[in-house]
């Protein structure tokens, strides 16, 4: 059995999300042609990568919903923390914490191919 497309795929720019469970990451890859969101991408570890297929935002929340039913939100609470919530069914992965990355985070900032994922430090300026 050879390598499909996506396991063969890199991300060109990524940034790390979590470090625990081997590290999740976020990034950019060449999208496919019928959904530009399919730029934006997540990797479990070493895993295969997932593209972005929707996305859902509110002046609190973010949600990324990548294909192979993996998840991704992130939450403002009140006091202003952020709280990432991470679902992937093929690793039976569900985690919801206090981000404890958000100081860090640095928006990727790929013009259009990476809006969804810069949406990320607006949640955690405002």
């Amino acid at each position: 059995m050879g390598l499909t497309i996506s396991q063969l795929e890199t991300l060109k720019a990524e940034r790390i999300i979590d470090n625990e469970n081997g590290g999740i990451f976020v990034g950019i890859i060449n999208p496919l042609p019928t959904n530009p969101l399919t730029s934006q991408a997540i990797r479990f570890g070493q895993n295969e990568l997932a593209r972005l297929e929707t996305f859902e935002s509110s002046n609190t929340n973010l949600t990324y919903n990548f294909e192979r039913n993996i998840k991704l939100k992130f939450i403002k609470t009140p006091s202003g923390s952020i709280v990432i919530s991470y679902y992937n069914p093929e690793l039976n992965l569900h985690e919801m914490k206090e981000w404890n990355h958000k100081q860090f985070w640095k928006n990727l900032s790929w013009g259009s191919a990476s809006t969804k994922l810069d949406e990320i430090g607006e949640l955690i300026k405002n």
